[in-house]
């Protein structure tokens, strides 16, 4: 079986429409979907219609969190808005009140086991679901993430990909779909294949002009948002 690793879609259809096509020229039959699909841009409902037509797997991440922290308390709204521009507020105005109890049901880590293998599915790292986990981290570090052999980490958060291998266990993180710190314009993700137990990462490319105007016009005072869309 193929699984797509999805990571940090963060509420950009563009980027995700073109990485479910790649995806299904790939002959993906599963996605494993690795929290923050909501959150910073603005097409959230888009997002979920999409996954919909898809086996998924989903966990949350910090933006899960804070969407649904933001329901029940305005001071917490006021801050996701600050530090985070208006993608909250797109998913107040889009998703409907069952996509937001499905947002709420997720869960911030899983265990799933297919054609004999284990995949453990994290936001940030297994012990923290805010934790980062940088390509450059220790080794040491890396180590300590893989529970057993034959077990693979799937690891979220960062935006940066990265793959590492010990002792039969595995950590990967696909970067991210939709905010890729590493190359503006290019969305990043991954190939599981239970076959033979591979890994590969995609950059997929996709159109960013209308996404850099909707963040021009949104959120002007919060410059990272469209920056971050045309880094080299």
């Amino acid at each position: 079986m193929k699984i797509a690793v999805l990571s940090d879609i963060h509420g950009n259809y563009d980027a995700l429409a073109e990485v479910l096509s790649a995806a299904r020229r790939q002959n993906v039959e599963r996605l494993f979907i690795l929290g923050d699909t909501v959150g910073y841009y603005y097409q959230p409902h888009n997002v979920f219609a999409a996954l919909s037509e898809w086996r998924c797997d989903f966990i949350a991440g910090n933006h899960e969190q804070a969407l649904i922290a933001s329901l029940s308390s305005e001071s917490s709204r006021q801050q996701y808005l600050a530090k985070y521009g208006s993608g909250v507020e797109a998913c107040l105005e889009q998703l409907t009140t069952k996509q937001l109890d499905f947002i709420r049901a997720m869960p911030t880590s899983t265990s799933i086991e297919l054609d004999g293998q284990r995949f453990d599915l994290h936001h940030g790292s297994p012990h923290d679901p805010d934790e980062y986990i940088y390509p450059d981290c220790d080794q040491e570090k890396l180590k300590e993430l893989i529970p057993s052999q034959d077990v693979a980490v799937l690891l979220g958060h960062t935006h940066y990909h990265f793959f590492y291998q010990h002792n039969g266990g595995t950590v990967f993180n696909p970067g991210s779909v939709g905010q890729s710190r590493e190359t503006g314009g290019l969305a990043s993700w991954g190939i599981i294949n239970t076959e033979n137990n591979s890994f590969s990462h995609k950059s997929t490319p996709y159109d960013t002009t209308q996404l850099i105007k909707d963040a021009l016009d949104r959120d002007p005072n919060l410059e990272y948002l469209h920056k971050i869309l045309k880094r080299h």
